[in-house]
């Protein structure tokens, strides 16, 4: 039985997040892929060696509707019952996409790894989930920021921390879910993150005859 991955879920940029928003996005391996994150339905490959992984994946909490991220319509993508993963070295992952989910109309999208691949890497995590979003929210992220967390999770200290990790799957940020809904977060300071906070907070309840 699928289960949550308490290890992950404790991580400081998931801890704040509503259960619902537990949105795994690496796996450490395939029985780790399995555990946290569904059943492998069957395998996409396109050469020899770095195949690809159809999931059916299950959901472990019910959807809090107080949250507005819920009324955006590219939500739907954080729980999709099917789900294309990849290894982290996999070079051709839109033929494989458009392999594996021929229903879903890539022609303007992109084919990318919702987390940094390198950073993934670096961190032990060996796949990753690959999702069909706009070229605006995919190329907005800043080299800048990827070149400082490549350095930062590639320090010594780092890769001791990382080598005795527990977690056995990474669940999407903030900035993750805001690429998964199409929102160009940009480069290094990400103001534009700051803007959508409130998509991950419950609503204000109306008060009956306030201003």
């Amino acid at each position: 039985m699928t289960s949550f991955d308490i290890e992950a879920a404790t991580m400081p940029w998931v801890a704040g997040l509503s259960p619902c928003l537990r949105v795994p996005v690496a796996a450490r391996d395939m029985a780790a892929l399995e555990e946290h994150v569904g059943s492998v339905v069957r395998q996409i490959s396109d050469r020899p060696g770095v195949p690809g992984y159809l999931v059916s994946a299950s959901r472990m909490v019910d959807i809090d509707r107080t949250l507005p991220i819920w009324d955006v319509p590219q939500s739907s993508r954080f729980h999709s019952e099917t789900q294309l993963w990849v290894h982290v070295d996999s070079p051709r992952y839109r033929r494989l996409f458009a392999k594996a989910l021929p229903n879903i109309d890539i022609s303007e999208k992109d084919i990318d790894h919702v987390t940094n691949r390198h950073v993934a890497r670096l961190k032990g995590f060996l796949y990753l989930r690959l999702v069909a979003i706009s070229r605006a929210a995919n190329r907005s992220s800043g080299a800048i920021s990827e070149k400082w967390a490549i350095e930062y999770h590639g320090s010594e200290e780092m890769q001791r921390r990382h080598r005795q990790s527990k977690a056995r799957v990474q669940y999407a940020d903030i900035a993750d879910l805001a690429k998964m809904l199409d929102i160009a977060v940009g480069g290094g300071v990400m103001d534009q993150l700051n803007e959508v906070q409130y998509l991950f907070r419950p609503r204000q309840p109306v008060v009956p005859g306030g201003a």
